[in-house]
């Protein structure tokens, strides 16, 4: 069962659209919220910093910092602005009126785990951009179960003379 669930794959089917059905329940819920106020201050303000993010992100590593020969993707870069509109948001629905402690620890834990659902889905997103981690085995860092494992082999001084044969040096260099 184990080694079927590391198996599933974090680029297409049911794994990447539960994540992103769970990030958009997510940003719902921190969006949720009744007040007139809420709706025409806090939720412009963080709209706005959701699009200064990704643009002040795109001119510094795009046209200042160039570590990259290309620039970077839309994608990332929306990825990027939806997970700065949840974190502005959870920010803001922190600093409320507080009426009990245990109801604001309760808000606080529920309010952090809709933002995190945001924030996986969006590095879902970007991982099926680059298609760094294929499946779940890969983005937890499990190794395949039909790897070879070869950490037997490390290197110790004298095993290239003990094993002339290699003819090549095993390990790190001294």
């Amino acid at each position: 069962m184990t080694s079927a669930v590391l198996g599933w794959s974090m680029l297409t089917g049911a794994v990447p659209a539960t994540l992103t059905l769970l990030g958009a329940a997510g940003l719902v819920a921190l969006l949720a919220r009744r007040d007139a106020t809420w709706w025409s201050r806090s939720v412009p303000r963080a709209v706005l910093v959701a699009l200064l993010v990704p643009v002040a992100t795109a001119i510094v590593v795009d046209r200042i910092w160039r570590p990259f020969p290309d620039p970077l993707p839309v994608d990332a870069l929306v990825y990027l602005g939806v997970t700065a509109l949840a974190l502005a948001l959870l920010a803001q629905r922190l600093t409320g009126r507080r009426r009990s402690r245990a109801a604001a620890v309760g808000r606080a834990l529920g309010l952090g785990l809709a933002a995190a659902t945001v924030v996986v889905a969006a590095a879902s997103g970007v991982n099926r951009y680059y298609e760094r981690f294929p499946t779940v085995g890969a983005a937890l860092g499990v190794p395949p179960a039909n790897q070879a494992d070869l950490a037997w082999r490390v290197w110790a001084p004298g095993l290239d003379a003990a094993l002339p044969w290699l003819g090549t040096r095993i390990g790190p260099t001294p």
